[in-house]
């Protein structure tokens, strides 16, 4: 009988007194129960390291309460919660947030091979009092500009074996940072392994006024929605083409690490590669929007489709609906659009990874 995997749980904390204690008590009602759960602290000013210690004298488990000495921001935080975890298997946890009595269960039912680095489920809205009020978006993780929300996540702590690399990161949403920590280990366990959906709502992620990020607006009116279809994207994909090569970077730098006989070592490589590669096709991309000669974002466009960029060909694919982007929105209008707006948006919902 193949022994059970021992499952941290790392909650990262900042004045939370207020949601807390519903969700400690959500942990310690788990099926399963986690092994340990370890929160690190930054800082708070208000009753959360007194709830976390009323909670530690009659936890069911161990609990490892770290106290920062100086704010280290939700990112660095979340890391430095996961790297002193110590079981096979890590869950980020909210400080906010509800989970479901199976949630542990569940995820741990998902890493079924050695090969399995992450898995992550559904979720549900909750509102302040803990009602329910409806969908979580959930990301996929075929779009690279997509990453399961942490408190969605489990990952095998292997990850964060070399957590230093993070910092060679970009994050696309700002661009001045590097990445958070949801998204380090799923940029990681896409390329190094397998990735596994639990196609279950495990958690109710809370929407309030102090949310650092809030789950999907309503629908947008049709004015606004109309501006946000024609803002500039040339801008966008120039910090896309530096993410990747910032990728490349990381994956390089990991596969100068291993040695020969590490699995790792070749899908780092490959990674390194693929995201090389994207770099260059947002090069393009960028070109056919900004470049001020008509023809010389004429060409820009000509080179991806002569590549197959649209036509899900190669390792990367824009879509058909990227394809008529770049046409209306890049080559034809580009740069009278560029003259009259900004953007404040990275990512990029039509690319699509194929191989």
């Amino acid at each position: 009988m193949a022994q059970a995997i021992e499952t941290s749980v790392a909650l990262a904390t900042y004045n939370g007194e207020k949601f807390l204690r519903p969700l400690l008590e959500s942990l310690g009602a788990q099926s399963i129960l986690p092994d340990e759960v370890v929160i690190s602290d930054d800082c708070s000013t208000d009753g959360t390291v007194d709830i976390v210690r009323e909670f530690a004298s009659r936890a069911p488990f161990t609990v490892l309460l770290i106290n920062n000495q100086a704010r280290l921001g939700y990112r660095d935080n979340f890391i430095k919660a996961a790297s002193s975890c110590s079981s096979e298997v890590i869950l980020f946890c909210d400080q906010d947030d509800i989970w479901h009595p199976e949630k542990i269960e569940r995820l741990r039912d998902g890493f079924t091979g050695a090969g399995v680095l992450l898995c992550y489920h559904k979720a549900f809205l909750i509102d302040e009092n803990g009602s329910k009020v409806g969908k979580f978006t959930c990301a996929k993780l075929r779009n690279p500009w997509q990453t399961p929300a942490g408190f969605l996540t489990a990952f095998r702590k292997d990850l964060l074996i070399h957590e230093e690399l993070r910092q060679l990161s970009i994050d696309f949403n700002k661009p001045s940072a590097r990445y958070a920590h949801d998204q380090w280990v799923a940029l990681l366990a896409r390329e190094l392994g397998e990735v596994v959906f639990i196609d279950r709502d495990l958690a109710g992620y809370r929407q309030h006024a102090t949310n650092i990020y809030g789950a999907e607006q309503a629908r947008l009116p049709l004015l606004k929605r109309l501006r946000k279809r024609l803002k500039n994207r040339s801008e966008a994909f120039v910090i896309l083409a530096s993410v990747c090569r910032s990728n490349a970077t990381v994956f390089s730098s990991l596969a100068e690490r291993l040695n020969k006989a590490d699995v790792w070592k070749a899908r780092a490589l490959k990674g390194q590669q693929a995201y090389k590669e994207l770099a260059e096709l947002y090069d393009l991309r960028a070109k056919a929007y900004k470049d001020i000669r008509f023809l010389n974002r004429l060409r820009a466009l000509l080179r991806l489709l002569q590549i197959g960029t649209y036509r899900d060909r190669g390792r990367w694919s824009f879509g058909s609906r990227g394809l008529v982007r770049d046409v209306v929105l890049g080559v034809l209008l580009g740069r009278v659009i560029s003259r009259l707006t900004t953007s404040t948006s990275f990512g990029d919902a039509n690319c699509q990874r194929i191989a």
